[in-house]
């Protein structure tokens, strides 16, 4: 009985090394940074560099370059209606353009910006700074909200 009672003995002395360290909440945090990090760059490459995107900031540098006095109505105009196709991805501007569904309420407004832009593309007189501000805004407004 002796023997076992020392062997017992030598078995209690045993020290069990430390576990590993648990890297699992690590990991799961520098995934979930990583997820996060790649969802934030493609969205911010949608906003940037987005067609859209393009013709908004080509919008802006127009209306910059009409105050300015570097750009007359009537080349802003047809810029405009440059941009707003490359933005929008149509063919041609004009009051017969089918709107998306979601747009289809906006009919009325439609019609009244293209035709203010083709009387300011057309017509042998300039348009008002009001008028040119007005396509401005509204050329704006469908590059936002067209789905």
């Amino acid at each position: 009985m002796n023997t076992t009672d020392s062997a017992l003995q030598t078995l209690l002395d045993i020290e069990l090394p430390p576990p590993p360290p648990d890297y699992s909440a690590v990991i799961f945090i520098t995934l979930c940074a990583v997820v996060i990090s790649a969802i934030g760059l493609y969205l911010l490459r949608h906003r940037l560099w987005s067609q859209r995107a393009r013709a908004r900031r080509g919008l802006r540098r127009e209306r910059a370059l009409l105050r300015r006095g570097s750009l007359d109505g009537r080349s802003a105009a047809y810029r405009i209606a440059a941009t707003l196709r490359a933005g929008l991805g149509l063919s041609c501007v004009s009051p017969s353009t089918p709107l998306p569904a979601p747009l289809a309420t906006q009919r009325d407004r439609w019609e009244r910006f293209v035709d203010t832009l083709h009387r300011a593309r057309y017509s042998p007189a300039p348009c008002s700074a009001r008028e040119q501000e007005r396509l401005f805004i509204d050329a704006e407004f469908w590059l936002r909200r067209w789905p």
